[in-house]
């Protein structure tokens, strides 16, 4: 039996795959991003998904979801493990699709945040290479 990796609603971010920067209106998604630091929501560069990064303290034995990733039906969401501070995380995040667990999907990587507007993830599990994520909008807030 898989564990549940269920998110209250509240927490959940939501991006259509039309949302533009200039989109307003759309509960924080899609609006001009004034986040400065990791929290925030990334669009893949090459056109991947959307992986969405919590307000999360930086700690070596996370407890709390602070990962959520998004792709074409695909849910995953996860944790954060601090590496260096404010630079560098393994995360790892379990998936679902239709609500039903997908194990084989499951995502690991090593993100890179260097500061500004771009995350990198090479990931190491669910999927292979490297992939950069530009920022695109903030977190919705509660």
């Amino acid at each position: 039996m898989s564990p549940s990796i269920s998110v209250p609603e509240s927490e959940q971010p939501t991006a259509g795959s039309s949302a533009t920067p200039s989109e307003a209106g759309s509960g924080g998604i899609g609006t001009e991003p004034t986040g400065t630091g990791m929290a925030g929501m990334w669009r893949s560069d090459s056109g991947g998904g959307v992986l969405g990064l919590k307000e999360s303290a930086d700690t070596d034995e996370p407890n709390k979801i602070s990962v959520i990733f998004v792709s074409g039906g695909l849910e995953c969401r996860g944790i954060r493990k601090v590496e260096e501070p404010e630079r560098k995380y393994r995360i790892a995040m379990l998936c679902e699709r239709g609500g039903k667990p997908v194990k084989e999907e499951d995502r690991g990587g090593d993100l890179t945040y260097g500061g500004g507007d771009t995350v990198t993830v090479k990931w190491f599990k669910g999927k292979t290479g490297s992939e950069t994520f530009t920022r695109y909008g903030d977190w919705p807030e509660s």
